[in-house]
């Protein structure tokens, strides 16, 4: 069977064709399939019973890869952000303890790693405090903006 590229495989609520679309299947870009809510682009879940632990990637699947979407906040972008990424970095400008990062993921339940990325001679983590909706990276005083990777578990 052929699907030209602009179509997909789709399913609705109810068996009447007219009805819109819910769930789709569909071709994103060579090689990429796609689940969504019938309209490109517009992401939905994949839920299964397991999953082949071999080849397994968060966003990419590929041989023994596990990858995350993120988003590395630029340098010298200090501060507060928002970031709805399982992943990410964030920088904490010279002689800051705190950063709070806003991200629909995060429960007050979730577990955050965070580490420092750059060389500081004082900066460390001291702790990661989850909130719904955010989380707020505490640290010991940088001695110059400080860069920290996080990551989200849920």
């Amino acid at each position: 069977m052929r699907v030209r590229d602009t179509h997909g495989f789709y399913w609705a609520a109810n068996s009447d064709t007219r009805t819109a679309a819910d769930t789709g299947l569909m071709r994103n870009a060579a090689g990429v399939v796609e689940i969504n809510t019938g309209t490109s682009n517009t992401y939905r879940d994949l839920i299964t019973r397991t999953i082949n632990t071999t080849n397994i990637v968060a966003t990419n699947i590929t041989a023994n890869t596990f990858a995350l979407n993120k988003t590395i906040t630029a340098p010298a972008t200090t501060g507060n952000q928002t970031i709805n990424k399982a992943a990410g970095r964030v920088n904490i400008a010279a002689a800051g303890t705190t950063v709070v990062v806003t991200c629909s993921l995060v429960t007050a339940n979730s577990i955050i790693i965070a580490v420092a990325a750059t060389a500081d001679a004082t900066a460390r983590v001291t702790n990661v405090v989850p909130a719904a909706g955010s989380f707020t990276i505490n640290t010991v005083a940088t001695t110059a903006e400080t860069a920290f990777n996080f990551l989200i578990v849920n």
